[in-house]
């Protein structure tokens, strides 16, 4: 039988869209290969870059990592540029991000992420315990205790990553300019008196999806499905 992630489909689309082109197979899964992380090491050790991700009732936490997990009691690495994220379980399914330089060390006991001298984010599996530094509470705007009961947690392999070199830079000014963008667009109010009305123009290049966008959302509205715009492919625009 195949080992499904508990990932819904809208938080995995969150996570492909913030690395690029990629895609993710599911290595371990706690309930099912067993809650230890030498039971984990053994389904992800030279898998190269992963995703371990935490599982709790109201929120989803995790860290990307871009080079091989480390053996069993191995010395600290050369700390490397990260990723941590986590999703508030809600309607709208919100995802924050923090990036930060942190080395991996593994014992029997846990699977810890140092930034300097400070662990920054811990699983001890035994106890089904994830520790977070205040830092990183912070920076992922998660107001919690910095120890906390995770339900169950899970890593998968990144596949699709071409260039490692200046990788995690290049998804912090992503990151960076989509959040800057998405802040103006919340805090944005016309002023009072001075628009009778409001049009949005959609750009985008050709099959991207403008078509199906725009219908998604008139779909919404009207409350059933509608195609006003025409969808479909070809080299050059179909939508009149």
């Amino acid at each position: 039988m195949a080992v499904t992630t508990r990932l819904t489909w809208k938080e995995e689309r969150s996570l492909q869209n913030l690395l690029g082109n990629v895609s993710l197979g599911l290595l371990y899964k706690s309930s099912v290969h067993g809650n230890s992380t030498e039971k984990m090491l053994d389904k992800c050790v030279h898998q190269g870059p992963t995703i371990t991700v935490i599982y709790f009732r109201n929120y989803i936490v995790g860290a990307f990592m871009l080079g091989h997990f480390p053996v069993m009691h191995q010395d600290f690495r050369k700390p490397s540029a990260s990723f941590y994220f986590s999703f508030q379980k809600n309607e709208s399914t919100k995802m924050t991000t923090a990036f930060l330089s942190t080395a991996l060390k593994i014992t029997d006991e846990r699977l810890t992420f140092y930034s300097s001298d400070d662990a920054i984010f811990c699983v001890i599996p035994s106890k089904s315990i994830v520790c977070m530094h205040t830092l990183l509470r912070k920076k992922l705007e998660l107001n919690l205790s910095s120890r906390l009961i995770y339900s169950g947690w899970e890593v998968f392999r990144v596949e699709g990553i071409k260039d490692d070199a200046g990788y995690i830079r290049k998804i912090t000014r992503a990151t960076q300019h989509r959040n800057g963008l998405l802040a103006e667009l919340r805090a944005y109010k016309p002023c009072a008196g001075l628009v009778s009305e409001i049009r949005i123009l959609l750009l985008g290049p050709v099959g991207s999806g403008k078509s199906s966008f725009f219908n998604s959302v008139k779909s919404v509205f009207q409350g059933h499905v509608t195609r006003q715009a025409t969808v479909g492919s070809d080299d050059t625009s179909i939508t009149e």
